[in-house]
């Protein structure tokens, strides 16, 4: 049986979370509940619940510190972060600190369901009998390691963490990283263990990337086994990447598989992509540009449009490449691009939006190489996610509604006298179910709608013309320059002038 935490300030959660579904169904027969942080990490502590559910905006410590403290006291506890936000920065940070899933609020019960289904499944699975845990300890030593190696390669943990988690691994010394060539279908690990001998580690953390640990005590030379290996699995039709490192004194096994990885993509890039490297064979050590993605995202989930997508990830992808940016550093900024647009979309299609992006990983993007092969991948992932969002919108009656109601806007914005019931009018509705409808499908009430739109064009005119303030406020339909500096203010976050200006 087991123990789930819920910790929201808000009285009305926490009175509907415990009756929203069967928890006995699903095996859940202890329920706790918390308004604070604090309280909650003590029930962390003395009443060791398995599942915590947490509201991420919390006052005093919010609810992603409280998932690293009660990480730290409870490893073994499972995280799911409810937000009202769509905002897809506050899901990130709960992915890196390791939250199994999230939920935007008002939670849906269905959903509600299939999460807590999906955890129950895995903390069953946990509890095996003790002769399964022992026949199956390796694996599941080495899956539970290849999380964290992927989490440790994306930035996601500390060093420290890892060495925290695993401390036998001090006892590995010689690292290898493997990488499998460009395949579509089956993995080549069980092939690796076949060809392996001795007392190894064999960890996947990204899909064809394995991490081959031996210990100090190995009998048969590094290059003699790596070359062993390389042979028979290419045998079985894969081609492989090796890198080798033994770690330094006083080195950490995390850093040794850090530098590793470095050395694995030095082999790829540096061997096999020589025309990239002609001008210097050292990469550059800054971060990426991260593309602007607002504009885009906003195209694509009102007209299924990638074109504004695309055009400021090449520009990035380009960008990086022409800096020499380190490859990994590269395609974890493509990952990040990847990880906006699921958040972004979840908005609207929870679910469905995140099937699209399950088989996209970093070591897809690795094996690319070139800008060239970089561009032809996003292409494939924006294609699919425009085709998804059309039938989508095709599939959704009320989204031609809103639809219509931006293109009229579009057309009629500078009338100071445009209404509601106009617009309503326009797209053959009643004013209330056309003012509901379109606070449902976007997030936003139609008349802050309007002012951002005006907004945003003054903003052309404030940086394309010579206008003056009263000429442009009158323009993007105020009836006064006042309410029209008011309103820019409020929005842009500084008077027209100084937008000017700047």
């Amino acid at each position: 049986m087991y123990k789930i935490l819920f910790v929201d300030d808000e009285k009305s959660v926490l009175e509907y979370l415990p009756i929203a579904i069967d928890w006995k169904e699903l095996g859940i027969t202890q329920i706790y509940t918390a308004n604070d942080a604090k309280t909650a990490l003590r029930i962390v502590r003395e009443e060791e619940p398995d599942i915590a559910v947490i509201d991420v905006e919390m006052p005093g410590k919010n609810g992603l510190e409280f998932c690293k403290e009660a990480q730290a006291i409870r490893p073994q506890i499972k995280f799911v972060i409810l937000s009202a936000f769509d905002r897809f920065d506050y899901a990130r940070k709960g992915i890196i600190l390791g939250v199994n899933d999230y939920l935007l609020k008002p939670v849906d019960e269905a959903e509600l369901m299939a999460v807590m289904k999906k955890i129950v499944t895995g903390l069953s699975r946990e509890e095996l009998s003790s002769r399964q845990k022992q026949s199956m300890q390796i694996r599941a030593l080495e899956k539970e390691a290849g999380e964290l190696f992927r989490d440790l390669f994306h930035g996601r943990i500390s060093e420290q963490r890892l060495e925290e988690v695993f401390p036998f691994l001090e006892e590995y010394e010689h690292i290898c990283m493997v990488m499998q060539g460009n395949t579509d279908g089956e993995g080549c690990g069980e092939y690796l263990k076949e060809a392996l001998d001795g007392e190894y580690l064999l960890i996947e953390p990204e899909t064809g990337f394995y991490a081959v640990m031996w210990k100090r005590n190995i009998q048969v030379s590094i290059e003699q086994r790596i070359e062993e290996c390389r042979q028979a699995v290419k045998m079985k039709g894969f081609h492989l990447w090796f890198a080798y490192v033994r770690k330094k004194r006083e080195e950490g096994t995390a850093q040794a598989l850090t530098r590793c990885v470095y050395v694995l993509e030095s082999v790829f890039y540096g061997k096999q992509q020589e025309r990239l490297l002609r001008d210097s064979m050292e990469f550059g050590q800054t971060e990426p540009v991260q593309p602007e993605l607002e504009e885009g995202l906003r195209i694509l989930s009102e007209e299924g449009d990638i074109s504004a997508l695309q055009s400021e990830i090449y520009k990035a992808i380009r960008d990086a490449f022409d800096k020499r940016e380190e490859p990994v550093r590269i395609c974890g900024m493509i990952l990040d691009v990847f990880i906006a647009l699921k958040m972004y979309l979840t908005k609207y299609w929870q679910k469905e939006a995140m099937d699209v992006f399950r088989k996209i990983d970093v070591s897809v993007l690795l094996r690319c190489g070139t800008p060239e092969k970089l561009y032809t991948l996003t292409d494939q992932y924006l294609g699919e996610l425009q085709i998804f969002v059309r039938e989508h919108q095709k599939s959704h009656g009320n989204f031609y509604i809103v639809k219509m109601a931006r293109d009229y806007t579009k057309e009629h914005y500078q009338d100071k006298n445009l209404s509601l019931q106009e617009v309503a009018d326009a797209v053959g509705i009643s004013r209330t179910y056309f003012s509901k409808t379109f606070k449902e499908l976007t997030g936003e009430k139609y008349w802050d709608y309007l002012s951002e739109y005006r907004i945003q064009k003054a903003k052309e005119l404030l940086s394309q013309t010579n206008l003056g303030q009263a000429e442009i406020s009158e323009r993007v339909g105020y009836a006064s320059e006042f309410h029209f500096s008011r309103k820019f203010k409020e929005i842009v976050g500084m008077s027209p002038n100084k937008y000017r200006r700047k």
